[in-house]
């Protein structure tokens, strides 16, 4: 285990150290393969570039809690994952995108 992950594990409340001492690499990774697509990622793709037998589903569900309360989601858009802005912070970042108009 690298210092980054026992430093990870150190913070993490005591419910949530199990499936993370076992799984930190593949969380990391999943949580940068996401971040990194520019589309969806079904679970399949996530799967393909994990050792087999690592509980996919199991890793998105716990990120998608980690991100519940942050100001963006782990959401599931026609069957793939990405992330996206938290819907209560929709309207401040309305001004930020300009869409252009002919």
């Amino acid at each position: 285990m690298s210092q980054v992950e026992e430093r990870v594990i150190e913070k993490l409340p005591e419910e949530k150290k199990s499936l993370r001492t076992e799984y930190i690499s593949e969380i990391r990774l999943v949580e940068a393969l996401l971040f990194a697509s520019q589309r969806p990622l079904k679970a399949q793709d996530i799967e393909d570039r994990l050792p087999v037998g690592v509980p996919v589903m199991e890793l998105i569900s716990e990120l998608k809690n980690d991100y519940l309360s942050r100001g963006v989601n782990l959401v599931n858009i026609a069957g793939g994952w990405t992330f996206r802005t938290a819907d209560d912070f929709k309207d401040n970042l309305r001004s930020l995108v300009q869409v252009k108009r002919r």
